[in-house]
């Protein structure tokens, strides 16, 4: 059980609601970790503009996702992972890709510029940051402005990743219906 209530949309105020009726309909699903974001609706409304911006960006969308997924394993979260690798798939990412991105040094699933980026990603997530090395490497392969899009896309999953480990996020099919409102009826 999740550490946070989620926000029930029959529960929820006008501006919450809002929110998470976009999210749902762009993704078909109402993710938990939106509807704990949802108990402070301006930083899901900040969170879910800064998603827009970054997916609006000058970087590929293979590339932000693989950074992504490479952060949710990192992380370990069941959750985050799951929702990193459903997101790669949409973007266009390979199977096999997916599968060996935890040895994305020796796979020949990845060139030279999915190799920085998951280099970067990784040295991102440590406590040391991101090596000299890392850095350079990058910038080899891309322009100063997809750079901070990729930081800001390992930020976003960084972000995701521990809030769903901090508070125990559920995969939403494994949420209770009590929790998720379905099957409610009346003045509940």
């Amino acid at each position: 059980m999740a550490r946070l209530p989620y926000v029930n949309m029959k529960r929820a105020d006008g501006f919450a609601i809002e929110l998470l009726g976009r999210v749902q309909d762009r993704q078909g699903v109402l993710p938990n970790l939106h509807r704990i974001l949802a108990q402070s609706p301006g930083v899901l409304g900040g969170i879910l503009d800064l998603e827009r911006k970054v997916r609006a960006g000058t970087l590929a969308a293979t590339l932000r996702e693989i950074a992504a997924l490479r952060i949710a394993r990192l992380s370990g979260n069941p959750y985050a992972i799951h929702h990193a690798t459903a997101d790669a798939r949409r973007a266009g990412v390979s199977d096999r890709a997916i599968e060996e991105i935890d040895r994305c040094d020796s796979s020949d699933a990845f060139g030279p510029r999915e190799r920085a980026v998951l280099r970067y990603a990784t040295e991102w997530a440590s406590a040391e940051g991101a090596s000299e090395g890392s850095v350079a490497a990058l910038g080899l392969q891309l322009s100063a402005g997809q750079q901070v899009d990729l930081n800001a896309a390992i930020g976003l999953a960084f972000f995701a990743s521990r809030m769903a480990k901090a508070y125990r996020i559920e995969l939403e099919s494994e949420t209770p219906a009590e929790e998720t409102g379905a099957g409610k009826t009346g003045c509940a």
